[in-house]
């Protein structure tokens, strides 16, 4: 049947759509890559945000969060770098980091 290039004329009410097959891949296209760059804009914000943390919580969310890791392991790495040996501490900075975050990027906790 081959591709369909020209638009439907019709005096019924549609949709704001594109009709043709082209014109819908296009639309498409130009949808993914909007939110392509939507989502490099957020993330680049995440960095920043995560740049502007103290280093031990800074640590935590990139051993448990960025490279997805146990906490155990994370404890760990928490506990080789800066000393911190008690769980609840760990947990604690967690949670502070956690909500540093989301206030910095202007979510309510």
């Amino acid at each position: 049947m081959g591709v369909k290039t020209t638009q439907v004329c019709s005096d019924m009410p549609h949709g704001s759509g594109v009709s043709d097959s082209t014109g819908d891949l296009a639309s498409k296209i130009y949808d993914k890559k909007k939110l392509l760059v939507e989502l490099q804009n957020e993330n680049e914000l995440i960095d920043l945000a995560v740049g502007m943390l103290p280093d031990a919580k800074k640590l935590i969310i990139d051993t448990k969060y960025l490279q997805e890791n146990k906490d155990d392991y994370a404890q760990r790495v928490l506990r080789k770098n800066h000393g911190l040996r008690s769980r609840d501490s760990y947990y604690r900075l967690k949670d502070e980091a956690v909500e540093e975050l989301a206030k910095t990027m202007g979510e309510k906790c």
